[in-house]
């Protein structure tokens, strides 16, 4: 007998530690392998928003700068350059700003080379870390300068008092700039950044403002300033508003879309910096695309990233060290200043590039991507090769496979927690209504009652292998028969694809991503519900699936005592979360055959006190929330005496704690798919997504044979779709090989069971699965069906964000529990129910008709539509209303001294103004019918 000691056991507990870190470190490198692949299908320059976005403005600004090579040089020798700053200002077109930053001791010889090349926009600022100001001479050119509060200045240099209060060390700083740039004004002033609050930045900003006053500033501005809600605040409390904003041009700040945007509408000139420095701007420079572009135009990739920002009617600095490169950024200034295209052709120019390009491909972030994305557009890929597929796959620079490595390393991070969070949820939804559920399968015969309870009690639990795990033993119990238990896994069946369907909508911030990513998770509903409606009644009336099962079970010999096969996906992920919950699914069970949730409370171990699986499990007594049987454990949320209602709260606890973690590594997941996937042409994505559907089925099957959670397998799929990385179209014979996938794990599990009834119930799923895919995918006429109902819904969420839980309530519990109620009455023992259940059909099936006329004979696809653009813009008014609301009032209010108001009618007005978010629904579908395009802000403000 060996004995086994406290120290034996923690032996034991770390080698089981050390196999199961080594089983995860294993996975995660075979899984890496595979997103490598994946990833580096975006492009050569694999991570590559910044090449996207920045090809996309290239291309979409083309016409601006297409004869820039053509055209004559105005400036034979760029020195020569004789032009003021004033009169470039004053033509309104694109210039350059040099910049003075880093130049150290520098500075003063590099101006004077820049001012000799033709630069007459000199920025710097009074921050002796950064600048050297007083090397500069004041001449017939525009300067501009900072105020740098104290967290960014050199402690052992800094230009003014650093104890003296705020408003004196902005008055202290520009009196050093006048000083060291031997000047009496300065033609712009900007804040280096914002201060570390905006009471603070307003504080600055007056100083500012009483500088323009005395005539010692022209205009002023602000820099490094990245909110645009910032932007908005200052521009609503300042009196002289700013002028320039001037910011970093990269990726890590989206290039400033929204807030450039505000800039446009404020009439805010954007000055860009860190334009050719920035590695995203650098990897898009470096293209190949790019640099083909650059020569057609006559350019160099620097200067072809000038003329993008010049012809977005932006200030790029240039802080060019060499004369030639000056001379060369004069010259493409001095071309936009003496002979800038009209833009009226723009669009026609934009489509000839596009045809002129050699593939004629369309690239991520074009126009039309998004109609590619979700199957309204066909890409010609015959013309594309295998060879351009590996090159774009496979060839890179060392730094690229860096970024690529690095981006694996975030996806495979993401990808475990998010997996972790399907689980958590789902562990939480069996503690937290695990009793209900169980209870819903008691004495269920009806065929409608047996369907709805295994679709309800699927939406319950979050998980169908456990649904169907209880229907299997119930079967092999007797306590259900064959037919009963084969109806409940059709059901089971339908209730497995509400997991994908809820992490779609934690796209919800993004309306395309949202329409995409909600067509391929309802690509699945629209799969079961559609093979229910078809063999539910031809199973009802012939029984096909019970005979066809019990042919083939007639002569199998089970094995109660074969091993049981577990692992998959919980082999990683059951480290962490079984020391959180573990749902005890027999009392699921027990409740399912007739017994009570209250039996098992309060929960209680042996009088030793310890929390262990022998003594609370084996000799004690443990409610919904089990122990581990394999480590002898008990989780975090166990404890010893819990009630019923302790239990579900944590239960409860757990399935928000998994909501929560579920949205964060999605919104991770997403972000870094999207990093990796934009820049990609669509013929490269569609050509290495090729596949053929059937053997797409073959890969959606063995991953969830894998993992064994067919849940798992879509709900991973789900945000490739939404982020273009796979198409409905592919998504669909992937989602159709996980439900074969996981009925093969669920026959499996039947092996092992010691009843033929349960195999027949496991095959009966099967079939149903290998039969509906027969129905719905063979004939492409059958195919698009779900694809397209699938892709309707998908479109109902871009005109409402609210259609996903409505959607949601109505498919998977209002319906359901409307034919479950009609069902209860049709097998009632009381003649007056069955009348009236009669009743409630006949009307049920007369509104269906009416509903289906209304649709197709009345037009109500336009009508529903209309409605949920109503709803839409409704909430789109209230809340950019609200967010106006304390400005809208404080304008008012400053008119009054101007039309002589009294206040009662100024707030009247204001109580008018605000009621307009609150408009009927047929006064919001005016709005909409009248002007769809129009700001709804300005729309309703403006009268």
């Amino acid at each position: 007998m060996v004995m086994v000691t406290p120290a034996t056991k923690k032996q034991q507990s770390s080698k089981l530690k050390a196999q199961v870190l080594a089983i995860t470190t294993v996975v995660l490198l075979a899984a890496g392998s595979v997103w490598i692949f994946v990833s580096s299908l975006s492009s050569r320059t694999a991570n590559t928003k910044s090449r996207t976005s920045l090809l996309k403005g290239v291309r979409e600004n083309a016409a601006s700068q297409n004869d820039l090579r053509s055209r004559e040089d105005p400036v034979a020798n760029a020195g020569e350059m004789t032009i003021s700053a004033k009169h470039m200002m004053s033509t309104g077109r694109p210039y350059l700003l040099y910049g003075t930053a880093w130049k150290e001791e520098d500075t003063a010889s590099l101006v004077a080379q820049a001012i000799h090349a033709g630069f007459r926009f000199i920025d710097t600022a009074c921050q002796p870390k950064h600048y050297n100001e007083a090397g500069l001479e004041r001449s017939d050119f525009f300067l501009q300068t900072k105020f740098t509060s104290i967290n960014g200045q050199d402690p052992e240099n800094v230009p003014y008092d650093k104890d003296a209060p705020l408003e004196e060390q902005v008055t202290q700083s520009l009196e050093a700039s006048l000083r060291n740039l031997r000047t009496d004004y300065i033609d712009s002033l900007v804040l280096h950044s914002p201060m570390e609050t905006m009471e603070d930045t307003l504080r600055v900003w007056k100083m500012f403002e009483s500088f323009v006053t005395a005539g010692k500033v022209r205009q002023i501005g602000i820099s490094n300033c990245y909110n645009f809600r910032d932007l908005r605040k200052l521009y609503q409390e300042a009196t002289i508003k700013p002028a320039v904003v001037q910011n970093r041009f990269h990726d890590k700040t989206k290039y400033d879309i929204q807030l450039r945007e505000i800039c446009n509408v404020y009439g805010i000139k954007y000055q860009s910096f860190w334009t050719l420095t920035a590695p995203s701007n650098r990897r898009a420079m470096a293209n190949n695309e790019w640099k083909e572009m650059a020569r057609e135009k006559g350019l160099t990739p620097q200067t072809l990233m000038y003329a993008f920002m010049m012809t977005l009617g932006h200030t790029p600095l240039d802080g060019s060290s060499d004369v030639n490169h000056m001379k060369e950024d004069i010259k493409l200034m001095m071309r936009f200043q003496n002979d800038i295209e009209e833009q009226s052709g723009l669009d026609d120019d934009i489509t000839k590039e596009k045809e002129d390009r050699k593939t004629g491909s369309v690239h991520y972030g074009e126009e039309g991507y998004n109609e590619i994305l979700t199957g309204n557009d066909e890409v010609d890929i015959s013309g594309t090769t295998w060879n351009e597929v590996f090159r774009t796959c496979c060839c890179h620079s060392a730094n690229e496979w860096i970024m690529i490595s690095v981006h694996v390393m975030f996806v495979l991070f993401f990808l475990y927690w998010f997996i972790f969070a399907l689980e958590l949820l789902g562990t939480g939804a069996k503690v937290l209504t695990g009793c209900a559920a169980g209870g819903l399968f008691g004495g269920n015969t009806n065929p409608v009652a047996s369907l709805i309870v295994g679709m309800l009690v699927t939406v319950l639990l979050q998980s169908s292998s456990t649904t169907t795990s209880i229907i299997v033993s119930l079967v092999g119990a007797g306590s259900i028969s064959v037919e009963p238990g084969i109806y409940m896994v059709m059901g089971a069946n339908i209730g497995t694809s509400v997991t994908n369907t809820i992490v779609a909508m934690g796209q919800m911030g993004n309306g395309e991503e949202l329409e995409r990513a909600f067509a391929g998770a309802t690509v699945h509903d629209m799969f079961n519900f559609l093979s229910v409606l078809i063999l539910f009644p031809l199973e009802i009336i012939t029984g096909m699936f019970a005979a066809m099962t019990a042919a083939i079970v007639k002569d199998w010999n089970p094995d109660p005592d074969g091993e049981k096969k577990s692992g998959g996906i919980k082999t990683i992920i059951s480290p962490v979360l079984d020391s959180i919950i573990i749902s005890n699914s027999k009392i699921i069970s027990s409740v399912a055959k007739g017994g009570t949730c209250e039996a098992y409370y309060p929960t209680e171990c042996n009088p030793s006190g310890t929390r262990t699986y022998q003594a609370c499990n084996n000799d004690g007594r443990v409610g919904l929330i089990d122990c581990n049987k394999e480590t002898g454990g008990c989780p975090l949320f166990f404890q010893e005496g819990a009630t019923q209602k302790s239990d579900t709260t944590s239960g409860g606890i757990a399935l928000l704690m998994g909501i929560i973690f579920l949205v964060l590594c999605l919104m991770g997941l997403v972000t870094i798919l999207k990093r990796m996937l934009l820049g990609a042409s669509t013929r490269i994505i569609k050509k290495a997504t090729a596949i053929n559907g059937y053997v797409s089925m073959l890969i959606g099957c063995g991953i969830t044979m894998a993992v064994q959670s067919s849940s798992v397998t879509t709900s991973v799929l789900t945000p490739l779709v939404g982020v273009g990385m796979v198409s409905i179209d592919e998504m669909f014979p992937l989602t159709l090989g996980a439900n074969i996938g996981t009925t093969i794990t669920g026959i499996l599990a039947a092996v092992v069971s010691d009843t033929t009834t349960s195999m027949q119930v496991a095959l009966s799923h099967f079939f149903f699965n290998v039969f509906g895919i027969c129905i719905w995918y063979p004939v492409p006429l059958m195919r698009r069906v779900p694809i397209a109902m699938a892709k309707a819904l998908g479109r109902y969420t871009r005109w409402w964000k609210g259609f996903p839980f409505l959607y949601l309530a109505v498919a998977f519990f209002g319906l359901p529990l409307l034919l479950l109620g009609l069902s209860d009455l049709f097998v009632s023992d009381s003649a007056a129910l069955v009348v009236l259940g009669v009743i409630l059909l006949i009307i049920l099936i007369l509104g269906l008709a009416k509903a289906l006329w209304w649709w197709f004979k009345k037009d109500g696809a336009s009508k529903i539509e209309a409605c949920f653009k109503r709803r839409q813009l409704k909430r789109d008014i209230h809340e950019r209303l609200v967010d106006e609301w304390d400005p809208l009032v404080n304008s008012v209010s400053a008119l009054k001294s101007h039309v002589g108001l009294e206040e009662e009618e100024v707030i009247k007005d204001c109580e008018v103004e605000k009621k307009v978010s609150d408009a009927t629904d047929e006064q919001a579908d005016n709005v909409v019918e009248s002007d769809g395009k129009k700001d709804p802000k300005s729309s309703l403000l403006s009268a």
